[in-house]
């Protein structure tokens, strides 16, 4: 450990503030990991750590109950089958975890790898071929490499999940919008119906309405009194 000058550090407004210490670890403790970590945490106001010591100070502490929840639960594995996995003896499984020796990092750690491996592209029939790009113009990228050369990035997945749901609402509303036509189409020819139908009444009115002046013309037409001539002859000799 060494403590270099002390230095001024500016904000974005260009303001002065207090002094800081700067330490630079420059080689790998000598120290036990716990002991360092106190340290570290202790002084973690004037320390800047070199990425390999923040990586590492970023896991938790590891107790037998983180590890049988990744053994048992998260992986899925029995204590032998974790023992031969690791190299070990079954009996040092369970003493890692009854708490009677503490726990390896390096152990906790490769469970932890083989994890995040069973969930690789190369795991999953549907991501086979795909790859994230580590070097060059496109690091960072995720690229199908054995069908259609397809290259997408972190923000490109964040956006389809907003455009799925742009694509959603949009078909709720064109969904929302079929029904509304179709009640509409039907009012419509309920209308033409009702319409014609009144049509077709006015039309019967209008015949009603001649049917009854002609009732009307022959109940008031004037009544003639005809009689055949031979009949009104014989009346008239009769006579």
């Amino acid at each position: 450990m060494k403590t270099t000058n002390t230095t001024l550090i500016k904000d974005a407004t260009h303001k002065r503030q207090a002094p800081t210490r700067v330490w630079v670890l420059e080689e790998m403790p000598s120290k036990s990991w716990g002991e360092m970590n106190r340290y570290i945490r202790k002084n973690s106001d004037a320390m800047h750590l070199p990425p390999w010591m923040e990586q590492a100070d970023e896991w938790p502490e590891i107790t037998p109950e983180r590890f049988i929840e990744l053994r048992k639960f998260m992986l899925q594995l029995k204590a032998v089958q974790c023992a031969a996995l690791l190299r070990v003896n079954p009996s040092t499984v369970w003493r890692w975890e009854n708490g009677s020796i503490p726990i390896p990092f390096a152990a906790y750690m490769a469970l932890r790898l083989l994890l995040d491996v069973r969930f690789l592209p190369h795991q999953v029939k549907e991501w086979e071929g795909w790859q994230i790009i580590n070097a060059g113009p496109d690091v960072g990228m995720l690229y199908d490499s054995k069908r259609s050369g397809t290259m997408v990035s972190p923000g490109d997945i964040r956006a389809a999940r907003y455009a799925k749901g742009e694509r959603d609402a949009w078909q709720r509303r064109a969904e929302k919008a079929e029904t509304k036509a179709a009640e509409l189409e039907a009012e419509n020819t309920r209308l033409r119906q009702l319409f014609n139908a009144q049509g077709v009444t006015k039309e019967l009115r209008q015949m009603q309405e001649k049917l009854s002046a002609m009732l009307d013309d022959i109940g008031t037409a004037e009544i003639i009194d005809y009689r055949p001539a031979a009949a009104s002859h014989h009346q008239e000799k009769a006579a």
